[in-house]
């Protein structure tokens, strides 16, 4: 009956070589690698060493971790094994399917890792819940702190571009527009007013063999339109409702003026263009 062999490290950086070794002195007639971490389910050579078993066939491997990701997923392999014939001799720990004692030992060693897995998890929400009683934070610090939020804010209300915000404090556009909002929604004066604004917003290529205008749209609902809290009036995203907050007509129209102008520069950037139109809700005055 042929048998299969299997063998897998977790990272590129290490060697497959002793566990091949294993394998060929077992006298397989096929054998699978690859290296891959056992805790994905993204294991293409695995997966053909799986769909390529049939009754009758011995699959061996040198330890059950090479094999299975977790617990429960060596129960369901057990299962397959078992209904369908298939014989596990794992070489490291003496287990041979084929065998009474080696079908008990392998049943046991599944029993007594799946009892090692609980007592770990409940050691871990014991300690986190523990440590979070003591005031212990987790997760990674956030890269934006309320005093980095203030410094962006104010560089950009002394002129700074998007973009050199980009470089001198070394974050993403997304996180820039972030902050920036963030900061506005909790500085905005009592006083403001607030009006909501129509915009049609059409983004087009310069020329029929550029495919930018797509990207250019993405990137202006998340980096622009979302400072506006914008809501799509429309599936296709043609026309959008617009939050301002100013303080007077003039304010308004300064706004939404640098608005059309981050938007034009959004679709230049990938050799496209756009035509804007902007309506105040509720009144005839328009942009």
């Amino acid at each position: 009956m042929p048998r299969i062999g299997y063998a897998r490290v977790s990272s590129s950086g290490q060697s497959l070589e002793i566990q091949l070794e294993k394998l060929n002195r077992a006298k397989c007639d096929r054998i699978y690698q690859e290296k891959r971490s056992g805790s994905t389910s993204d294991r293409p050579e695995f997966q053909a060493c799986i769909n390529y078993l049939r009754e009758g066939d011995t699959l061996i491997i040198s330890r059950l971790d090479r094999l299975a990701r977790s617990v429960a997923h060596l129960a369901k392999l057990a299962n397959r094994f078992q209904n369908e014939r298939i014989d596990l001799l794992v070489l490291d720990q003496n287990i041979d399917t084929s065998t009474s004692t080696g079908r008990l030992m392998f049943n046991m060693l599944a029993s007594i890792a799946e009892f090692e897995n609980d007592l770990r998890t409940e050691r871990q929400t014991e300690g986190i819940a523990k440590a979070r009683e003591n005031g212990v934070r987790f997760g990674r610090p956030p890269k934006l702190t309320d005093d980095k939020k203030q410094a962006i804010y104010s560089r950009r209300q002394a002129g700074a571009s998007i973009g050199q915000l980009v470089k001198e404090f070394k974050l993403g556009e997304a996180t820039i527009y972030r902050a920036l909002a963030a900061v506005e929604q909790s500085t905005t004066p009592s006083g403001m007013k607030t009006t909501k604004i129509n915009l049609w917003l059409q983004v087009e290529n310069n020329s029929k063999f550029v495919r930018g205008k797509g990207k250019s749209r993405e990137a202006i609902e998340t980096f622009h339109l979302s400072c506006y809290h914008a809501k799509k009036l429309d599936k296709d995203g043609g026309e959008y409702e617009l939050t301002f907050q100013y303080e007077n007509d003039e304010d308004l129209e300064n706004q939404i003026h640098a608005l059309a102008s981050d938007m034009s520069n959004e679709a230049e950037m990938r050799n496209g263009f756009i035509e804007c139109d902007f309506t105040e809700v509720g009144t005839d005055r328009s942009w």
